[in-house]
């Protein structure tokens, strides 16, 4: 049998697997762990691809960390 959390993350959709991790994402940056958002935030776009309001808050990220080339690809991309 799986622990309990183990079965809470499994019974977990992608939707809402987005939306905590994009949540936690956020919460990293406001923190200033720029490796745990920059982390959550990708781990958000591979449950959503592409969703608009990740990829900007993905570029911001990436400019407030001085990554100007990828935060131009990221907005090229929205």
């Amino acid at each position: 049998l799986a622990a309990p959390a183990a079965r809470a993350q499994q019974a977990e959709g992608d939707v809402a697997a987005f939306f905590r991790l994009r949540s936690e994402g956020a919460a990293a940056a406001q923190a200033g762990d720029m490796d745990t958002a920059r982390a959550r935030l990708d781990e958000a776009d591979a449950r959503n691809p592409g969703h608009p309001g990740l990829t900007l808050m993905r570029a911001r990220l990436a400019m407030g960390e001085g990554r100007a080339a990828d935060a131009v690809a990221l907005v090229e991309r929205y």
